[in-house]
């Protein structure tokens, strides 16, 4: 009789479990759906750094449309990615998501950008650049449907940033005068900066454009909670990062030599080019 209570116990749990994550993957599947459908039927994608991908007319456009389209494609590289088509959103091929995007906008004051679902299911990020956000579609299949649009929103927060794409590149030359100028002056007994002005300026740079980095995500974090008061999905969002910088971590630890000892490259703060994901979700909570 025991035994016979135990076997039905497990079978009602089992069948409780799997009425939960059916409501689960209902709660998170419409926009998932919608991009699975329109990455299947499309017949003609759209290529990274393609004629079509971003506008090119221009001189300024053009610029963006290069600098976007080089650090979209490295990125996607450096997660094994090898097909860099992607799908453009519209109202009419996946409405559902297209909507939450164009509320968003509205709420942040900006125009719709590009929405584009990635082919090629390596890429577990998304990113933003000119006027486009790029969704990896093997991230939304991880996430719920609150973790989702908070991540779109924060997207949508880099657009609202304006030129960040520009704004990167004259700081990058600015910081870099002084290494030019050494290079400049070398023959002449470096009269005016000293011979490791060059390397330090390097460094410089690095922590200068990291820290900027940094602020622009903070700043797109705050822009999301904003137009969308999600805190539940940027708490998604930051735990599954947190998880994934761990285990990438433990696999596979990128250390530097400081101070008579290996420090992993995650841990040094001012080398990050995004918050650490607890203080990211600590800022918002304040």
């Amino acid at each position: 009789m025991k035994m016979y209570f135990k076997n039905l116990m497990f079978i009602a749990l089992t069948v409780i479990g799997s009425v939960s994550a059916t409501q689960a993957q209902t709660e998170y599947s419409e926009y998932v759906k919608e991009a699975e459908q329109l990455i299947k039927l499309d017949q003609s994608p759209i290529v990274v750094g393609g004629p079509s991908f971003l506008p090119e007319d221009g001189l300024v456009n053009k610029l963006k449309k290069n600098l976007v389209s080089n650090g979209i494609k490295q990125m996607m590289a450096e997660y094994g990615c090898r097909n860099f088509a992607c799908s453009r959103v519209m109202p009419d091929n996946a409405p559902k998501l297209y909507t939450f995007v164009e509320k968003t906008c509205l709420n942040l004051g900006i125009a719709v950008p590009r929405i584009y679902i990635t082919h090629d299911h390596n890429l577990v990020n998304c990113a933003a650049g000119g006027d486009m956000i790029l969704l990896g579609i093997a991230f939304l299949r991880q996430m719920d449907q609150d973790g989702v649009e908070f991540v779109i929103a924060h997207e949508l927060g880099h657009i609202a940033q304006k030129n960040v794409e520009l704004k990167k590149t004259a700081l990058m030359i600015a910081t870099s005068i002084p290494g030019c100028l050494d290079t400049a002056y070398k023959h002449v007994k470096n009269f005016f900066i000293p011979g490791s002005a060059k390397q330090s300026t390097s460094i410089i740079q690095d922590l200068i454009s990291a820290a900027y980095s940094r602020s622009l995500e903070y700043d797109a974090d705050k822009k999301a909670y904003k137009a969308t008061n999600n805190l539940a999905g940027a708490k998604k969002v930051f735990e599954f990062f947190h998880k994934k910088e761990a285990a990438a971590d433990n696999e596979q630890p990128f250390q530097v030599y400081i101070d008579w000892r290996y420090i992993q490259i995650s841990n040094i703060k001012c080398l990050r080019s995004h918050p650490l994901p607890a203080e990211r979700l600590e800022a918002l909570s304040v």
